[in-house]
Order: structure tokens, then C-alpha cells, then sequence
């Protein structure tokens, strides 16, 4: 019994002085965010740039991200570009430009085939899907910009555990 109390006082002393891994949190909003630690890719834009920076993130210094040959403030990324963790919070607006190319062209062979001919507005809605798929493409953006709501915090949380980020 003696063993058992003194393994739980060591298990409480080692999480008492356990360093939490940092971590770039994006957050969306309250129950929506993206977690970027060391060694994850990250593309941005700096304030008053619209060119968009891909760096590999080394670690992080008090509001510093730090980067191979450089260090960046947080507050200075004005805007995130669209990458595989932010994609998912925006189930359709990237999957236009795929689906409507292939509804169009769907939707021509649909009648072909039933009809046996093709027909003026046939062609004419299967070529404004496509051309609607075709727009999207130029139309919707790959950035998210960083203000209100939207901001970039470092933490030592997790992600599930987020508690002093606000």
C-alpha cells in the first residue's frame, strides 16, 4: 500500500514539472482551429504583402515562430493560405470547381443518352456547370485572413485541452 501512494505522489510530482509543447493555434472560431507545431509547414501572408511564404516551423519563442534562417511575430501574419488542416471547415467551397465540371458533363451524357441527340439546352446548361466550375476556380481564394475572430495564438496547450488562448 506504501509503494502505491508513493507511485501516485511521483506520478503528480513529474506532471507538476512536465513541459508542455508549444504549438501555433489558428482559431476560427471557439469550437473550430488548426494546430501547427514544430515541423509542420506552414504558408502565409505578412502585413501589407500579398505574397504568400512557405515556411517550416522550427519552434516557438514567447510570440515568436521561429523558422529556419528567421523569427516572425505572430501579430504580423496577416493572413493564412488554405492547407489540408483549414480545408475541412469549408466542405464545398473548394470542391466547386471539381464538381461542376463533372456535373456538366454528367448531365450532357445523361441526355445524350436518353434522348439519343444533342440538344441546344443541353448544351447550353452542361456548359454553364462547367464554366461555373471554371469561375469558381478564379473566384474563390486561398486565404483566410487573421483578424476579429479569426487570430493566431501560441500556447502550450493541446488542442483538445485549450483553456488560456482567448
Amino acid at each position: 500500500m506504501r509503494n502505491c501512494y508513493l507511485i501516485i505522489l511521483g506520478i503528480i510530482g513529474m506532471n507538476s514539472w512536465a513541459y508542455s509543447q508549444k504549438s501555433l493555434l489558428f482559431v476560427k472560431n471557439d469550437s473550430r482551429y488548426a494546430t501547427y507545431r514544430s515541423g509542420d509547414d506552414v504558408s502565409f501572408n505578412i502585413n501589407g504583402s500579398k505574397q504568400p511564404i512557405t515556411q517550416r516551423i522550427q519552434g516557438f519563442e514567447d510570440s515568436l515562430i521561429v523558422f529556419p534562417t528567421w523569427k516572425l511575430p505572430v501579430n504580423d501574419i496577416s493572413a493564412l493560405l488554405v492547407d489540408d488542416k483549414t480545408k475541412r471547415w469549408y466542405p464545398l467551397r473548394y470542391k466547386y470547381e471539381q464538381i461542376l465540371p463533372i456535373a456538366g458533363a454528367e448531365y450532357l451524357v445523361a441526355d445524350l443518352v436518353n434522348t439519343g441527340k444533342f440538344r441546344t439546352n443541353t448544351l447550353l446548361i452542361s456548359g454553364l456547370l462547367a464554366g461555373g466550375g471554371l469561375l469558381a476556380r478564379k473566384l474563390i481564394g486561398d486565404r483566410i485572413t487573421v483578424k476579429n475572430k479569426r487570430r493566431l495564438v501560441i500556447s502550450g496547450h493541446e488542442a483538445g485541452r485549450l483553456g488560456s488562448y482567448k
